[in-house]
């Protein structure tokens, strides 16, 4: 009821601001008090348009024609690799040169069945593909928390400053239209299908090494 008032009151505030208000509030004291990621669910969840979360519509990246003009970025997240655990394998596509610029394995704890991307983690794969292709004019992306902050009072993210400094501009695709990175979605497909089905790995390293292995086939002597 106190998210539902203070949106109708204020519509233009974000999840992330009223998560805040809610501490202000006296009836709640001494509760568990929802984040701004459960108030933006329950909004989508009623019928009531004001208590609604409206996005603001994703402009559309400029199209490219040259290679290194622009690189799908994205992660193949938490998938179970034999001797190691849970993986996630952050990813880079060149849509024009049809070719794979960095493929990056991080893994979890001992049982730990989630593996998130880290803002570190991405500069360490980014740099590796920065170091072997040069820099690309942009870098684009999904909505992902670690590459934008989506509540209307955002600030930039550390990745996005990042970016700037570097003057790489930073392109997201609409919501919900993965097809919009359709390059690094295959790649990750041909990852799974190719250097993950079926093997077994004694360690992290030997695992990047068979990406690397793999991805340098595909990059230099497949027929595409």
């Amino acid at each position: 009821e106190a998210v539902v008032r203070l949106k109708r009151a204020n519509p233009g505030w974000g999840a992330v601001r009223i998560a805040r208000r809610l501490h202000g509030e006296p009836l709640l004291a001494g509760q568990r008090l929802p984040s701004g990621t459960t108030i933006w669910r329950f909004w989508c969840s009623q019928a009531e348009p004001t208590a609604q979360h409206h996005r603001p519509a994703t402009p559309v990246p400029p199209p490219v024609r040259a290679e290194n003009e622009r690189w799908q970025l994205d992660a193949i997240e938490s998938v179970e690799v034999a001797g190691l655990g849970y993986v996630t394998i952050a990813q880079a596509r060149d849509p024009v040169g049809r070719c794979t610029m960095l493929s990056t394995a991080f893994v979890g704890q001992p049982g730990q069945r989630t593996v998130k991307l880290t803002f570190a983690q991405v500069q360490e794969a980014c740099r590796l593909g920065f170091a072997r292709w040069g820099l690309p004019d942009a870098l684009q992306t999904d909505h992902a928390s670690l590459f934008i902050d989506t509540d209307p009072e955002a600030f930039p993210t550390y990745f996005q400053l990042w970016l700037m400094a570097l003057l790489i501009r930073h392109d997201l695709i609409p919501w919900h239209r993965p097809t919009a990175n359709g390059g690094v979605e295959r790649a990750h497909r041909t990852t799974q299908a190719c250097s993950l089905a079926g093997q077994s790995f004694a360690s992290l390293e030997e695992l990047q090494r068979r990406l690397a292995q793999d991805w340098e086939e595909a990059n230099t002597t497949a027929p595409s």
